[in-house]
């Protein structure tokens, strides 16, 4: 054809078969206008979406930060892969040309099926792909701290209650990322105090949990988190932020976890006495000025020291907001759940009621959170209910275990056995914290010595009451009468199912670590059940059931135990 490159007759004659006529002798039409316009690709290339511009406020002098804090955001938002269909286009009136192409398709769809071309966002976005920091908006500490924040997203317990870390920066989809606003992570990085606090009680739990000594790393940042801590608190100009109430109650909480109680009575007094000088002399005022993240984290803090000490937390009375309620269905099942328990127990105290009930509901709450955890949004919506039950169970715990404290108690010697096996349970499970924190050997040793007073008592203990006004939350309690009726019936298993629960965290716990009330509480779980006449581990399960329970928790796996029973 004249005017056509010498090599390209071919190439022509394929594209523009469908165009021409079957016979030889018709003429061929060229390209033209319309060919250009219909010709579709034979694959396509994703590419990101375009963002939205936004003006930058130069004078605002936290610019930068800004800046850094929006491009970090969009990488995460944008590094996601994405994988994109691919038809090939086959011409319709060549033989040959569908050979070809059979021919060449053949293999990919013995080995992969559908021809899927896997294309990538951006390069720029691949450098950072799995840095949850790739442009260094954190507090320069002097060290590299990717394999902390890794540990911290993938391996870590839960430092605060209902946190979204896991969920905001490792999202499983784009449409699943949460707000960052409640994050361990993005708060305390807000600040270099806060954040090399943080560093400083990662690392001391990844030591701790795996049973090392401390390492060089964890001391480092245990130096520079007291240089932090003390230039903060001389620095009074820059008042009592957010950030430093956050380092003061992280320091607490390492002390706690690392049995170093007078350091954490401590630092948990400069934390009140910080919130109190932020409320210029009202700690309720200055409590109520921190954000919402703030008061979660220095609560749970407290309730660390305030568990050993066996008292009710200085810091007001604040339960977090609800922003949904349970659903009816979980609900009823609590309440069919807490009245079976209490049917096989004997009869306790209206707080002890309160306790189990709200128990009974964070089990079941969170067992729905790990069935279906990859449903992000979910499970941040009933969070709030979460936090809620918790920290009104653990605040009435302490209110008993300080009432219990005092010689002129009303409680029943198994009101106070539950009272402390409530208390491990709740730390251990609900909270999800490891066994090796050296706060368990408390609870441990005052659940021993609980037990050991039941053990001793001959006489089946009798219902005690307690004000209600103790209670911070009003919750529904199960009928009097129906577990009255059932107490009369079985008094004495009734009180063996309520020691047997009791001996059951207690072995559980001490068999964790060099703790040497493992062979006591080894012995008369043994005992115990030889005298219930459980002889297998489907027995003794059966009777566990009675009580909260989820299967995620910790101490679920009852197979731990099977030497102790039936022997």
């Amino acid at each position: 054809m004249p005017g056509q490159p010498e090599g390209s007759t071919s190439t022509f004659k394929a594209a523009t078969s469908a165009t021409s006529t079957s016979t030889s002798s018709a003429p061929k039409k060229n390209p033209n206008r319309k060919f250009f316009h219909n010709i579709q690709p034979s694959f396509a290339v994703s590419q990101p979406s375009t963002q939205r511009i936004r003006f930058l406020d130069n004078a605002d002098p936290k610019k930068n930060i800004v800046v850094r804090k929006n491009a970090r955001e969009w990488v995460h938002r944008n590094k996601q892969v994405h994988v994109l269909d691919v038809r090939t286009k086959r011409p319709d009136n060549n033989a040959q040309s569908k050979r070809e192409v059979d021919k060449i398709l053949e293999p990919r769809k013995k080995s992969q099926g559908l021809w899927r071309i896997v294309t990538v966002s951006d390069p720029l976005l691949d450098v950072a792909a799995s840095k949850p920091d790739p442009f260094d908006v954190f507090p320069a500490v002097g060290r590299k701290i990717d394999h902390i924040i890794e540990y911290f997203l993938t391996s870590c317990p839960e430092e605060i209650p209902c946190s979204d870390d896991k969920y905001a920066w490792r999202p499983q989809a784009p449409h699943l990322q949460l707000s960052r606003e409640n994050t361990v992570l993005g708060n305390m990085a807000e600040e270099y105090v806060s954040f090399v606090l943080w560093l400083y009680a990662t690392t001391m739990i990844r030591d701790g949990t795996v049973g090392t000594s401390i390492t060089e790393e964890t001391m480092y940042y245990y130096r520079l988190s007291l240089e932090a801590i003390q230039k903060a608190l001389n620095n009074t100009d820059a008042g009592f932020g957010d950030p430093l109430i956050c380092a003061l109650g992280c320091f607490t909480a390492c002390a706690v976890f690392g049995g170093m109680f007078e350091a954490a009575q401590m630092h948990c007094d400069a934390l009140c006495k910080t919130i109190t000088l932020r409320g210029k002399g009202d700690m309720a005022k200055g409590f109520l000025a921190c954000n919402s993240f703030t008061r979660k984290a220095s609560q749970w803090c407290e309730f660390g020291v305030a568990a050993y000490n066996r008292a009710v937390p200085r810091l007001p009375y604040l339960p977090p907001a609800e922003n949904t309620s349970l659903p009816y269905d979980m609900v009823v099942q609590s309440d069919r759940l807490a009245n079976m328990t209490f049917a096989n127990i004997p009869l306790v105290s209206l707080p002890m009621q309160n306790v189990v009930r709200m128990l009974h509901q964070l089990a079941i709450t969170q067992a729905q959170h790990h069935v279906i955890k990859q449903k992000a949004l979910g499970r941040a919506k009933t969070d709030s209910v979460s936090l809620r039950l918790l920290y009104d169970a653990e605040y009435i715990l302490l209110q008993m275990l300080s009432s219990q404290s005092t010689p002129d108690h009303t409680f029943s010697p198994v009101d106070v056995m539950l009272t402390e096996a409530c208390q491990l349970f709740i730390w251990l499970g609900p909270r999800d914290l490891p066994y090796e924190m050296k706060l368990c050997n408390r609870f441990v040793l005052h659940l021993k010595d609980a037990l050991v007073q039941v053990l001793r008592s001959a006489d089946s203990p009798e219902a005690t009451t307690m004000n209600s006004t103790t209670t911070p939350v009003g919750q529904s309690l199960p009928t009097p009468g129906i577990v009255s009726a059932s107490y009369a019936i079985r008094p004495l298993r009734a009180r063996q199912n309520a020691i047997l629960w009791a001996l059951y965290l207690g072995t559980i716990t001490s068999g964790v670590g060099p703790r040497p009330e493992y062979e006591w509480y080894s012995r008369n779980f043994r005992a115990h059940t030889q005298a219930m006449g459980l002889k297998t581990l489907q027995d003794v399960d059966r009777q566990l059931k009675l009580f909260p329970s989820a299967a995620h928790y910790r101490w679920s796996d009852i197979r731990k135990l099977e030497p102790l029973i039936g022997q």
